[in-house]
């Protein structure tokens, strides 16, 4: 008789459980899912607004730094460089210290649901996911390449990067070679914006080309003392300062060209570009070799990455096989 009522209990507490797991999931709201996988909403949103103080900050520092050096009459050129790296650094400092502390005075008034929508919507907005891994990659990157001040550095421009490309997460994916569905690479947020910044390659490519080249042009020229040295210097030189000239020219004629568009065939412009593989290719090809000449041999290797960049995409847009 007692093993039968002890069966009883264990039938009665096996059927109770059940049905507590039955009324849990018809009760169960569609948001209390997510939980599931985002167990501390309140931890990854002050892991976002860290990210931001730090670049914040260090933009802030890196730009007080030389300003308060000029001001204490210290123009020499490593002094500035010198106040720009400890700027940026104390600024990045700072922004660590200080992104907790905002994270928590922004999450105090929020209960749990409000803060599981701001993480939902940080975690589903592509333009803000690639802004913060690019400012990690650009960070660890810089500070591995040239330690304290491409840290700065790094942080500096991936800032700028995101305020400059805040809409065009879908057009930076299709850059970076990232498979898109056919409604991504329909939204073109900034048309300008992405036309600009291919011509602006264009542009630098170009500059950096013909400046190279007229550089040791001038020098043999004005038949000053020439040997080998001078030669490369001139090289350098004039590759820089075409580079920079194309930099300027590029929003100039960016803005020439899109004055004779209307909406319409600008959109179409920037979607056929998109899909352009030549034009895809050659861009790429453009900022990957700058960018490693740059983190290899300086001054001389961005010249020369961006010389053979358009050399070899114009050998290669002539000679399919």
């Amino acid at each position: 008789m007692g093993v039968s009522s002890g069966g009883n209990e264990d039938a009665r507490s096996s059927y109770f459980e059940k049905m507590r797991d039955f009324v849990r999931k018809k009760t169960r709201r569609p948001i209390d899912d997510y939980y599931d996988w985002v167990p501390r909403p309140g931890t990854q949103f002050c892991i976002h607004m860290t990210i931001r103080s730090i670049q914040t900050a260090a933009v802030v520092g890196s730009v007080l730094g030389p300003v308060s050096a000029l001001l204490m009459h210290r123009t020499d050129k490593k002094d500035l460089v010198d106040a720009f790296r400890m700027g940026g650094l104390h600024g990045a400092m700072v922004g660590a210290a200080l992104g907790p502390v905002i994270s928590l005075a922004t999450c105090k008034n929020m209960n749990r649901v409000r803060k599981f929508q701001n993480l939902v919507k940080s975690k589903f907005d592509q333009s803000q996911l690639w802004q913060d891994h690019i400012a990690i990659a650009s960070a660890a990157v810089g500070y591995m390449s040239n330690g304290q001040i491409g840290l700065v550095v790094g942080l500096d421009l991936s800032l700028l990067f995101a305020v400059v490309t805040r809409n065009c997460a879908n057009w930076f994916k299709n850059f970076a070679g990232v498979r898109q569905s056919e409604f991504e690479m329909l939204q073109v947020p900034n048309p300008k914006l992405e036309f600009g910044i291919h011509v602006t390659i264009r542009s630098m490519q170009t500059g950096a080309l013909i400046g190279s080249i007229l550089g040791p042009i001038s020098l043999l020229v004005s038949q000053k003392a020439n040997n080998k040295q001078n030669y490369i210097d001139s090289f350098v030189s004039g590759g820089q300062n075409g580079a920079v000239l194309g930099a300027i020219m590029g929003p100039v004629l960016t803005y020439l060209s899109v004055r004779e568009m209307n909406t319409i065939s600008l959109y179409d412009k920037c979607y056929r570009l998109r899909f352009n593989q030549d034009a895809l290719r050659q861009d790429r090809t453009a900022v990957f070799s700058a960018a490693v000449g740059l983190l290899s041999s300086g001054s001389t290797g961005l010249v020369v990455g961006l010389d053979l960049s358009l050399l070899i995409s114009k050998l290669m847009s002539g000679c399919r096989w």
